[in-house]
């Protein structure tokens, strides 16, 4: 039996200027929890009170003796220089390793700050990287990074976004707006393996059957279909809109996004229930579409989600839950590992299995997604959002957001055979 592999290596890393560092430089350190309540005045003044409960005396004298900053919501882990977060990496039909991340420039909150999409590339199997570069940046703009992609036939590599003003914070409640704008999103493309990038060019998916506008989900890799009638297909996860819908922000869920033309044009495809949010994909052995995803508060209930597709993501035809998928609210990480050397044939799937983000695991399934019998823990550290590939020589990548002091401290990437992961968790 072949020896069991594991290393890692650093991928992506924070920074103030040209220095990098292990860790975001962080201006605040995290307390304990406290439980708030808003107060609007009510004799026609103007203030606005926010009760805490559960203050000890040492925090009531620190809000007594120290100036208080309100954070709204888009303040918060205010940091020197920038983070990095939300990794994606594929692996190109000629081997290269392209990894991609989004560069957050003086805060790690998810809006309300200067976000890049940042790029680094191995030849040697991930076990060396170039210097992480930005591929894209827009004055004034927060870019969402979406998924990364390659064409067999072209052997082209795509990196995915749309952008929305810092203003809009997250993008909740710009989703409404933008859909009346008719959605869409960017694309850059590389014919050399990403030594060079193309400038950024505009696609606008045409709305489904039912209505639904589409731009794309957030990083996760896409999928080129290579069974069935729709063989050479691009799917890829979307963000889909409707006026009128149920969702965790009204008319706001997953799905697919789909391309018969290599990326030239686009179509909205299968839509998610409501509160589903992230999203990862992977190709069936019978031609079909895995998919696998989180759902959000109020509808996250600590499990993942997935649904399937028989017509190529146009639409689902099976929905249900993974018991043993135990989740915090998070992104995850899924591809097929095949190989005639050992007759293996499974999926594999990353994501923190808690407590909150951290322990990260990977896990088996023989059956295209229907169990989930084997699992082994890649780190024990704080984790959030990851993602897999698979080089030529079937070594597994997985690439993490994580660290010791918080889970987003920088991007990392383990190197490990399928022994390893059978050997799974004792």
């Amino acid at each position: 039996m072949p020896a069991e592999l594991y290393e890692t290596v650093d991928v992506f890393l924070p920074g103030v200027g040209e220095t990098l560092n292990q860790a975001a430089a962080a201006h605040w350190q995290a307390g304990e929890s406290l439980t708030a309540q808003i107060y609007l005045g009510q004799r026609g003044q103007e203030e606005v009170m926010l009760h805490l409960s559960g203050l000890t005396v040492d925090q009531r004298r620190l809000l007594t003796e120290r100036p208080v900053i309100v954070d709204a919501g888009w303040a918060h882990h205010v940091i020197d220089g920038y983070g990095v977060r939300i990794p994606g990496i594929l692996v190109t039909p000629r081997g290269t390793v392209i990894a991609v991340c989004q560069q957050r420039v003086g805060s790690l909150a998810d809006g309300g700050h200067a976000t890049n999409v940042m790029v680094t590339r191995s030849e040697d199997g991930g076990r060396n990287w170039t210097r992480q570069e930005v591929l894209f940046a827009e004055a004034g703009i927060n870019t969402f990074l979406g998924p990364i992609l390659a064409d067999r036939q072209t052997n082209d590599v795509f990196v995915t976004f749309w952008k929305l003003p810092q203003a809009e914070g997250n993008g909740l409640g710009y989703f409404a707006r933008y859909a009346e704008m008719g959605g869409g999103f960017w694309m850059v493309r590389s014919s050399d393996e990403g030594q060079s990038w193309s400038e950024p060019y505009f696609v606008r998916p045409a709305p489904n059957a039912e209505g639904w506008v589409a731009w794309v989900n957030n990083s996760s890799r896409g999928v080129q279909l290579a069974r069935g009638p729709r063989a050479g297909r691009h799917v890829i996860a979307a963000f889909l809109f409707k006026a009128g819908e149920e969702g965790q922000a009204p008319g706001v869920r997953g799905g697919l996004v789909y391309s018969d033309d290599h990326g030239e044009t686009w179509h909205a495809g299968a839509v998610l229930p409501a509160g589903s949010d992230e999203l990862i994909l992977e190709e069936t052995e019978d031609g079909g579409i895995y998919v696998n995803y989180r759902k959000n508060r109020p509808y996250y209930n600590g499990l993942r989600w997935f649904a399937r597709s028989s017509d190529s993501g146009e639409s689902f035809d099976e929905h249900g839950q993974h018991e043993e998928q135990v989740t915090p609210c998070c992104h995850a990480g899924l591809i097929r590992y095949s190989s005639s050397d050992d007759g293996e044939n499974v999926l594999l799937f990353s994501n923190p299995r808690g407590p909150s983000r951290s322990n990260l695991t990977v896990r088996l399934s023989r059956d295209d997604g229907r169990t989930w019998p084997v699992s082994r823990t890649v780190t024990s550290d704080l984790a959030g959002y990851s993602d897999l590939a698979v080089l030529p020589d079937k070594t597994i990548l997985c690439i993490w957001e994580g660290g010791t002091q918080r889970y987003h401290d920088k991007i990392s990437m383990a190197r490990f055979n399928l022994d390893w992961v059978l050997a799974g968790d004792t």
